[in-house]
């Protein structure tokens, strides 16, 4: 049994949305908070769950990401993406590459994570300059459509 398993809930609940993989994981949380914390999870307008904690609702989102394998084969075949790949070789040519795929919506971080970023290469000075970061995003369409 985990020691710290109630603050460990009470940690995650300040959260303002607290995303899953597979509705299995989420159910559990709910199941958890509920047994261990005597809190009900309701289902909110606009199709989401919600668990009211500290007199605000904690949004509980479900959500997997796949990646379609044919078409990414497909892709790797076609001509203008193999000139594009050794173009973008060049530019990352001997540097550390991160990259990030992100929802783009106000909830998702990616404000807090850029300036967490640009912190690090401020930090790094000496480093930044061998460092790329390259930010992809899913449109808002992909995400309410």
């Amino acid at each position: 049994m985990l020691r710290f398993r109630i603050d460990l809930l009470k940690s995650l609940l300040c959260a303002d949305l607290i995303g899953f993989h597979l509705f299995e994981h989420a159910r559990n949380f709910m199941i958890c908070t509920h047994r261990l914390m005597g809190l009900d999870y309701e289902f909110r307008p606009g199709g989401y769950l919600g668990i009211k904690y500290h007199g605000k609702m904690v949004m509980v989102r479900v959500r997997h990401i796949g990646i379609d394998e044919n078409m990414v084969q497909n892709l790797m075949k076609d001509k203008k993406y193999n000139n594009l790949l050794k173009g973008f070789d060049k530019v990352v040519q001997n540097k550390y590459v991160i990259a990030s795929l992100d929802q783009f919506h106000s909830l998702s971080g990616l404000k807090n994570k850029l300036l967490g970023f640009r912190e690090f290469l401020l930090m790094q000075k000496e480093k930044s300059k061998d460092i790329v970061l390259i930010q992809f995003l899913t449109p808002l369409y992909e995400i309410y459509g």
